[in-house]
């Protein structure tokens, strides 16, 4: 494999060997040590990736250094860009810079890895780095991006061909202007213990066809900082609004996020032509803290909308706690929620709203409803401001216990202190039909009656968010 080095300043100028009457600036344009040389390394960069392009695949590699960068370098086929580290190489632009800084467009096996790229100072639409226009397997390891309009951005060129293949491990995105992930026009994509934080929007978007991505580990946290300047804003630590087919998600942390956790939603734009949401497993997510739900399946415009019903998810464990909104809500068919821990949200721990076809097993449930006067419920069916309704509801298994108490070990342990939130386990409303509840264990609850409620009124059923 072909490898060239691009080095840094006097030390790479002593490394050569004496040539009689040679001076320093008698080196050819674009050569690499123009790189070291110079306060713009992209033409002796650019240089380096095409002549590795050129002979059929080769190893850019990029040591310790500072590189600044004043316009878009394109990483051809079969060729590998390292630094030395995420630390230690750095591609800087400046904040006024406009463009994508590392491209792969058309190209397949290409490695990008062991770098950060920054941009100083705000503003610029590009992306640290851009996939586009069909190419596939694409591996981005061990890189930190910093800035930009997007962090890593696939498939953001409309009319251009589908991106598959493509493996981001062990990246991290900071502060962009809108997403940390997003992808577009692409499939067969997995993202591999990788970051995303403080970005204007959301950390990790699949925007628009986007379909059987795998989110594996990692965590997408303090995104929609935009809240905190515009209040009709926020982010989410997760969003797959109208894109997002298909998709695994599996051991990821969101919290503090200014929206959901993760949230899930069919709208307007699913009939735009950007794909239908839908058809996911979601499995061991931690999702705290978060101003939205922990969880958020969703239909815009609840089921006035004429946009198809968010379909065919499967939740498996997770911890869904301490969240603004309810720990899951479902707008939604065919879901499938097993052994979640739901505890301590403002709201209501599960709320299905809007729900059909939905299976409930074994849920441990407890102290929801901290910001509602009235307290909230474990479970919530059928209740929901715009034409809420619910058919074919199982419940099996599992506790709901009104109050969170993590410290009652014994059965002779003195009385909790913990305080009762729930008004009853279960609400059933007026507009839901076929719910079947069985094995559950009940544990406090604030009204008197059995715990669960089945209202005869909308005014009874709908009386809290």
């Amino acid at each position: 494999m072909k490898t060239v080095a691009v080095t840094l300043g006097i030390l790479s100028f002593l490394m050569l060997p004496p040539l009689a009457g040679a001076l320093p600036d008698a080196e050819p344009p674009g050569s690499l040590a123009e790189a070291a040389r110079f306060p713009d390394a992209t033409p002796a960069i650019a240089a380096a990736l095409a002549r590795a392009g050129e002979s059929g695949g080769g190893e850019v590699v990029l040591p310790v250094g500072r590189y600044i960068i004043t316009r878009p370098l394109n990483v051809p086929s079969g060729v590998t860009l390292r630094g030395e580290s995420k630390t230690a190489t750095r591609l800087v632009v400046s904040g006024s810079a406009d463009f994508s800084v590392l491209n792969v467009s058309g190209a397949t096996d290409v490695v990008i890895g062991n770098l950060s790229i920054v941009q100083e100072g705000e503003g610029g639409k590009g992306a640290g780095i851009a996939i586009e226009n069909g190419s596939r397997f694409v591996l981005v390891e061990n890189v930190n991006i910093y800035g930009f309009g997007r962090g890593f951005s696939v498939g953001r060129i409309d009319d251009k061909p589908e991106s598959a293949n493509l493996t981001f491990r062990g990246c991290r995105a900071e502060k962009s202007r809108t997403f940390g992930f997003e992808f577009n026009n692409c499939r067969e994509v997995l993202v591999d213990s990788c970051h995303a934080y403080y970005h204007w929007l959301d950390g990790i978007k699949f925007r628009k066809k986007a379909r059987d991505i795998t989110i594996r580990g990692g965590e997408s946290s303090y995104n929609g900082v935009s809240r905190l300047v515009k209040e009709n804003l926020n982010g989410n630590g997760v969003d797959a609004f109208a894109g997002g087919e298909g998709f695994l998600i599996d051991g990821l942390v969101c919290e503090h996020n200014q929206g959901s956790g993760i949230y899930m939603k069919t709208g307007g734009a699913s009939v735009r032509n950007f794909g239908v949401v839908g058809n996911a497993m979601i499995a061991n997510v931690r999702c705290r803290y978060n101003v939205g739900s922990g969880l958020d399946i969703n239909r815009s415009g609840g089921d006035l909308a004429n946009a198809p019903l968010l379909a065919n998810v499967t939740v498996i464990g997770g911890i869904f706690e301490g969240n603004t909104a309810s720990g899951i809500y479902v707008r939604g068919r065919n879901v499938s929620i097993v052994g979640p821990i739901i505890r301590s949200n403002d709201w209501h721990g599960i709320d299905l709203a809007s729900a059909y076809e939905v299976t409930i097993i074994n849920p441990l449930v407890s102290g929801n409803g901290r910001a509602l006067k009235d307290g909230g419920y474990g479970i919530r069916i059928g209740v929901d401001p715009v034409k809420g309704g619910a058919n074919n509801i199982r419940i099996q298994g599992g506790v709901i216990d009104g109050a969170d108490d993590l410290y009652l070990v014994r059965a002779s342990d003195p009385p909790p202190t913990a305080p009762v939130l729930h008004r009853r386990a279960i609400l059933v409303g007026p507009e839901a039909a076929n719910v079947s509840i069985s094995g559950v264990q009940f544990v406090r609850w604030l009204e008197n009656g059995e715990p669960v409620a089945r209202p005869t009124t909308s005014e009874t059923a709908a009386s809290q968010p």
